[in-house]
């Protein structure tokens, strides 16, 4: 499984997944993976008071979104934060096709493409800091 389609930098440069990649790599449906995210971010609205705005029921955790299906329709999906995959996955327990082993390996394999990205950005923001210090002129 390639980390990079895994997880991926969305347009507000947040470290995200997505519910269709949770959904295909568990082995289960989409339709499932979006319930159990409704009711988790209800949860983390009542817990937390994190709803972004009243309208759109998303969460910092889980960021309300859509696709354009093969039909050309426009369908819900969630990104979903590092912070949030952690919480999500609490809750899930697999597809049919899923043994525990197998469970086991994808929850790791999307920890370790969460894990992969924050040291690639962290690399990016250190070299990014290296070149300002060398070529930037310091206010003295």
């Amino acid at each position: 499984m390639k980390l990079e389609k895994i997880t991926f930098i969305n347009e507000q440069g947040k470290r995200v997944t997505d519910s269709l990649i949770v959904a295909e790599h568990f082995g289960i449906e989409h339709k499932n993976v979006l319930r159990g995210l409704k009711r988790t971010v209800k949860l983390n609205a009542e817990i937390e008071g994190s709803i972004e705005d009243g309208s759109s029921g998303s969460s910092p955790l889980f960021i309300e979104s859509f696709y354009i299906n093969a039909q050309k329709k426009r369908q819900p999906k969630y990104e979903i934060t590092e912070k949030g995959f952690y919480i999500l996955m609490m809750n899930i327990k697999g597809g049919i096709k899923v043994g525990v082993s197998r469970l086991h390996k994808v929850r790791m394999d999307f920890v370790n493409a969460f894990f992969e990205l924050r040291r690639e950005f962290n690399e990016l923001l250190a070299a990014y800091k290296l070149l300002a210090e060398k070529f930037l002129p310091l206010d003295e």
